[in-house]
């Protein structure tokens, strides 16, 4: 990445990683691993560095790059007047609780949808709270986890079910992912 990115650039960019932890933290993903590409100034250490997510949600100030040519028209349908200049973005997103009731109700109110929030539910070819596939289940959890879905708790579940939703997205759970509106 160049050094000297436009302002606007950086802001929407840190705007972008503001909303990706956000997203992040909702799904109880911890953002501290998670390297969001936002490039920033430091006046310390020089060339531009990438900012993690997490940082990147506490944006105070935008450090001026320096000025550069436009090469089209300036301004918004080339009227100069029209061209607003960001001097300083603030991007504060509201807290996001971490408890287990939070990060949780995401995952309960698919298993509602799923097995009635039956935990241990064995129905058909498919087994607990979040309806496992007895493959997808072996394929995904880690060593030590029960051999059965039905058989895992739902902490333990919802670990795989995070695996799963990683690799695999959202079709995992074609019709009640769509339901309680995650896609």
């Amino acid at each position: 990445m160049s050094p000297h990115l436009p302002r606007r650039v950086v802001a929407v960019l840190a705007v972008v990683a503001v909303t990706v932890a956000a997203a992040l933290l909702f799904l109880g993903r911890d953002t501290d691993d998670t390297p969001a590409a936002v490039p920033t100034q430091d006046p310390v250490a020089g060339p531009p560095a990438l900012v993690r997510a997490a940082q990147a949600a506490s944006v105070d100030e935008l450090i001026d790059a320096p000025p550069t040519e436009p090469s089209g028209p300036v301004g918004v349908d080339g009227d100069p007047a029209a061209d607003a200049k960001l001097q300083r973005i603030a991007v504060r997103p509201e807290p996001v609780a971490r408890s287990r009731a939070s990060s949780g109700s995401l995952w309960d109110r698919l298993a509602q949808c799923e097995s009635s929030g039956r935990w241990s539910s064995t129905r058909g070819m498919f087994e607990g709270g979040l309806q496992f596939h007895p493959q997808t289940w072996e394929r995904f959890k880690p060593s030590g986890y029960p051999d059965a879905a039905y058989n895992a708790s739902r902490q333990q579940q919802i670990a795989v079910a995070k695996r799963v939703l990683a690799r695999q997205g959202w079709e995992a759970w074609p019709v009640c992912s769509r339901q309680i509106g995650v896609r």
